[in-house]
């Protein structure tokens, strides 16, 4: 992949905001704009459009992904709702097998609903490697903690 100056740039600063064990208590608007200019098909439904919307017209198309664009570019707290909660209960791991769609299922039930767009943009200022995958990206979370998660569920129900 060629990267640009700018995007290059976008990526160290988002980088450098990846410390261990780190929990944002202030967030910065510019680490959302840094991760949307290294993905331009980033927005509130998740990677990409709907399948409905890829349909349309390529000028149509256009003008949907930049309405979706803003929605997400104005969702500061959502994404740090999902950081946190990331931080807290997800082990980050080196292969990302797990679908942003089905993680943020799980986020929902503890952080509120957050659509899928606002869910990759929190995972990965949150420093966890993933893979892009139209429209749901695949995260690195250990299998351990997400049966931590789901065995304290079902717990808590009994």
């Amino acid at each position: 992949m060629n990267i640009t100056t700018a995007e290059g740039q976008a990526l160290n600063r988002i980088r450098a905001n990846r410390e261990p064990g780190n929990v944002y208590t202030s967030f910065t608007q510019a680490a959302m704009d840094d991760v949307m200019a290294l993905h331009p098909h980033l927005n509130d439904f998740g990677m990409g459009l709907p399948s409905d919307d890829q349909k349309l017209p390529a000028d149509a198309k256009a003008a949907k992904l930049s309405e979706l664009r803003e929605v997400l570019a104005k969702s500061e707290a959502g994404v740090v709702a999902v950081i946190n909660w990331m931080r807290a209960n997800l082990q980050p791991i080196k292969n990302p097998l797990y679908s942003s769609y089905g993680l943020k299922h799980l986020a929902n039930d503890d952080i509120g609903y957050v659509t899928n767009g606002v869910f990759i943009l929190g995972a990965i200022i949150a420093g966890y490697t993933y893979k892009i995958q139209y429209p749901n990206p695949a995260f690195g979370v250990s299998k351990r903690s997400l049966a931590r998660i789901r065995r304290a569920r079902r717990e808590a129900k009994q």
